[in-house]
């Protein structure tokens, strides 16, 4: 993982926001070969088994830099 940061939603009066949330994880990882290593590992795969029971839904979004 090259950045990691946690986050709560916004509190904005506009209603374009995404607010269906509680808590945002976001990680950047340095390419796509990283993220199927952090995905496949045995640490992760065992975080999720215990506590994913503790989450109604995870969305996930992908992006390439390119800058």
């Amino acid at each position: 993982i090259k950045h990691w940061q946690v986050g709560k939603p916004l509190e904005y009066k506009e209603n374009t926001m995404e607010k269906s949330f509680a808590l945002s994880l976001l990680m950047v990882f340095n390419s796509k070969e990283d993220f199927e290593k952090y995905h496949k590992d045995p640490i992760h795969t065992k975080f999720v088994k215990e506590c994913g029971p503790l989450w109604s839904k995870t969305t996930g979004y992908s992006t390439v830099n390119v800058g």
